[in-house]
């Protein structure tokens, strides 16, 4: 059964005491404020989309096992059913991602795991998307090129 975007968070597990902790309603509920704020109707969409990135991987951690059994293992249909295979992955990525969105200098940083860190995180969710992402990117050409310079 497809999620309804448009559904109250209400409705949704966002605001289930039974599935998140009280930290992660806290910032469910800053974000349905900010949405409010803005003069808009929180929806399920929006508050998802509106969520900061670092939400996301906290809900992989052992505390939300019951989550990833009863949902979380859904949304990475490609992979082993493993929470932790998840959870290792988001949490190569997080810190890179945190170093990109802060502006902080990669030159020194392992680009080329990264990548495939990030495709493997793909891959999970979908094959197809996996391939489709190597077929269209430029990673590995400028990678070669970096490393000739070098």
């Amino acid at each position: 059964m497809p999620l309804d975007a448009t559904a109250s968070p209400r409705d949704t597990w966002l605001e289930d005491t039974s599935i998140l902790n009280d930290t992660a309603r806290d910032r469910v509920r800053e974000t349905i404020a900010r949405i409010s704020r803005d003069g808009k109707t929180p929806t399920r969409g929006r508050v998802v989309a509106g969520l900061s990135f670092g939400f996301w991987p906290t809900l992989f951690d052992k505390k939300y096992d019951a989550l990833w059994v009863a949902r979380l293992h859904r949304a990475f249909p490609a992979g082993s059913g493993s929470r932790s295979e998840v959870a290792a992955v988001m949490s190569k990525l997080v810190p890179f991602r945190n170093r990109l969105a802060d502006h902080e200098t990669i030159v020194r940083r392992p680009i080329a795991a990264h990548y495939e860190e990030m495709l493997t995180l793909a891959g999970l969710v979908d094959r197809d998307a996996r391939a489709w992402i190597e077929r269209i990117s430029r990673a590995e050409q400028v990678l070669g090129e970096r490393l000739q310079i070098s």
